[in-house]
């Protein structure tokens, strides 16, 4: 039986800090919002799929909130609550060398390039399906038709998919996908080590 894995990378293979994230933006507004405020701004500003740009966000939050500082030193802020998670990643190392990685990410592009360059992504995976690019997000279906899409002739539930966010995986339990919800690694690789010896 072909194996396919998927991989979230927010929370799963990076860990990444709103709480920090929303501060250190805070902590440059003149007219600052509460962190639930400013987390609904930028969710709701269609970075994630691409209709916009991070460089529009930056405007609307200098207009809105008086954000000081220059877009670089923004940018420098936007990619500064992630931290690698040592476990996963030497996993994913093992991992790719013997079965096809896709990385399954909502994401930006700034964020993507910021990671790559940090933590070299790309060479962890033969596949990246990103909301940015697609159009769309997790849960929404179709991205795991995007997903499945790479391995047209690969069962559903051939595909071993990894992520910490439970309406994620519930959707892709939906569509056939096998799930893993990231809590903890070492339940991950006993997930893993049952998944693997599936004929």
């Amino acid at each position: 039986m072909p194996k396919i894995f998927v991989f979230d990378v927010g929370g799963v293979i990076i860990f990444h800090d709103n709480t920090l994230l929303l501060r250190r933006l805070i902590s440059r507004m003149k007219r600052a919002p509460d962190e639930a405020a400013l987390l609904k701004t930028i969710r709701g500003s269609g970075i994630g799929t691409g209709a916009s740009a991070v460089s529009q966000l930056w405007t609307s939050l200098v207009s809105d909130y008086s954000w000081t500082g220059t877009y670089d030193e923004f940018l420098s802020d936007w990619s500064s609550h992630f931290l690698p998670n040592e476990l996963m990643l030497e996993s994913i190392r093992s991992i790719v060398a013997a079965y096809p990685i896709i990385f399954c990410s909502n994401t930006n592009r700034e964020h993507w390039s910021a990671l790559c360059e940090r933590y070299d992504l790309t060479s962890l995976c033969q596949h990246a399906v990103l909301s940015f690019e697609v159009g769309v997000e997790k849960p929404d279906a179709r991205i795991y038709a995007r997903v499945a899409n790479i391995f047209q002739e690969v069962a559903h539930d051939s595909f071993f998919f990894v992520d910490d966010d439970d309406e994620n995986i519930k959707s892709a339990k939906e569509y056939g996908f096998y799930v893993h919800r990231y809590v903890d690694h070492f339940d991950f690789l006993s997930d893993l080590k049952k998944w693997s010896l599936r004929r």
